[in-house]
């Protein structure tokens, strides 16, 4: 994880230039959802689907990369 997400995300998931990842399954409560946005990235999900993520309808701000090119299918749903 640490290379995918921990530099932004930091080591444990605590957050540093990007969220703590603590709280994930209220921000996504539907695990193809959270795939999509790891997929998809801030910029493209904003394109796609809309100026809000997730369940709890957070702002889409910052610059989450898109990992679909990067990442298996199979290695985006085990970080999900």
């Amino acid at each position: 994880m640490y290379a995918t997400c921990g530099a932004c995300h930091g080591k444990q998931g605590a957050g540093g230039a990007g969220p703590a990842l603590a709280g994930g399954l209220e921000t996504f409560p539907d695990c193809e959802d959270q795939q999509r946005w790891i997929s998809l990235g801030s910029a493209r999900w904003k394109e796609e689907v809309g100026e809000t993520y997730g369940a709890t309808d957070k702002p889409v701000v910052g610059a989450m990369p898109s990992f679909e090119e990067s990442l298996t299918a199979d290695q985006i749903r085990q970080i999900a």
